[in-house]
Parts: structure tokens; C-alpha cells; sequence
């Protein structure tokens, strides 16, 4: 009986501390000015910045990140077209982004980088 009552203390306490932790992981402040931080990250890239048409920006959601950058941040999709180096425009493509003490720290070209993965992206976004 005594054993059980441990095993069961035990049980709890991991499940109890798993779930915990899980609800005080740090994501940093959120995004409100989420939209200026994708529009800035895209226009210091850019081959030519006044180009840039954005279909999609969806609202930042808590992510723990796990590619180039790893941990926890928020997570931005956005569906964008520009203009490449020959001067066209080269079709809308979307991108996970994410973002972390106001600026994005990672991105990901949502359907080519992940096969068969969305990153999480609203299906109706991904349009490359």
C-alpha cells in the first residue's frame, strides 16, 4: 500500500512539474507591433523593397522554435510576393517566422524547408 501511495506521489509530482513548466515557458513579450517588425524584416532583405505585396499576416502565436534558432518566441506566417533580381515578380510563397524581443530571430519557407509540414500556418495562407 505504502509503495503504491509513493508510486502514485510520484506520478503526480512529475506530471504536476511536466505541465508546470510547460505553462511558464518564456515566449518574451508579445508582438503588438508585429506587422512593423515582419514589414522591416522583409524590407531590409528584399532586392527591392517597394515591391513587396503581402496577401497574409497572421496573428503571432507562442512557439518553442526549433531550427536555426532554438527556444521560445512567437510565431508569425506571412504570404508575400516581390520582385527578384531579373525585376519579376517570383509568386507568393509564405514563411514562418518567428519572432522574439521585437525582432525575428528565424524563418522558414513553410512548405519547401518542412516536407509535408505547414510549421502551423493557417492552411488557407500557404499558397507555395
Amino acid at each position: 500500500m505504502t509503495q503504491r501511495l509513493v508510486a502514485a506521489a510520484s506520478v503526480a509530482l512529475f506530471v504536476t512539474s511536466g505541465y508546470a513548466s510547460a505553462d511558464e515557458a518564456d515566449f518574451g513579450p508579445y508582438p503588438n507591433d508585429y506587422e512593423a517588425i515582419v514589414k522591416n524584416h522583409f524590407e531590409m532583405s528584399a532586392v527591392d523593397p517597394q515591391s513587396i505585396r503581402y496577401r497574409a499576416i497572421s496573428e503571432p502565436q507562442p512557439v518553442n522554435w526549433d531550427n536555426y534558432y532554438e527556444g521560445g518566441g512567437y510565431q508569425v506566417c506571412v504570404t508575400f510576393n516581390a520582385r527578384n533580381r531579373m525585376g519579376g515578380y517570383a509568386g507568393w510563397s509564405t514563411r514562418a517566422l518567428i519572432i522574439r524581443d521585437g525582432e525575428v530571430k528565424d524563418w522558414l519557407g513553410v512548405t519547401r524547408a518542412i516536407v509535408g509540414g505547414t510549421r502551423g500556418c493557417p492552411e488557407a495562407q500557404i499558397l507555395d
